[in-house]
């Protein structure tokens, strides 16, 4: 035996009609599309925050960094001819001076 809801009834007056399906079926699809790109929209806009952010962590910390390293390297270059590396010419091409043994 099968059972039919008062909706299944093609007679019944009352029954919901085919137009009338559709748009709850269309409301429902464009409910869920609606829902689905607002999400996405949230999504990119917290990564490109949290990217904004990060990247200006970063660059502080990679500037800081970097302007250790050059002053260290200046200061290398600069004692370097007085100390003299081992086994490395000097910057003008000449020889520098024999390496220092301990």
């Amino acid at each position: 035996k099968v059972e039919m809801d008062a909706g299944d009834d093609w007679l019944d007056p009352s029954a919901p009609d085919a137009g009338e399906r559709r748009g709850v079926a269309l409301e429902r699809e464009f409910r869920t599309l609606g829902f689905r790109e607002g999400m996405a929209a949230e999504y990119e806009q917290t990564l490109q925050a949290g990217f904004d952010a990060g990247f200006g962590e970063g660059y502080a910390a990679g500037w800081e960094e970097a302007r250790v390293l050059g002053a260290a390297s200046a200061l290398i270059d600069v004692l370097a001819p007085a100390v003299g590396r081992a086994g490395e010419p000097e910057r003008n091409g000449s020889p520098g001076p024999p390496p220092v043994r301990a």
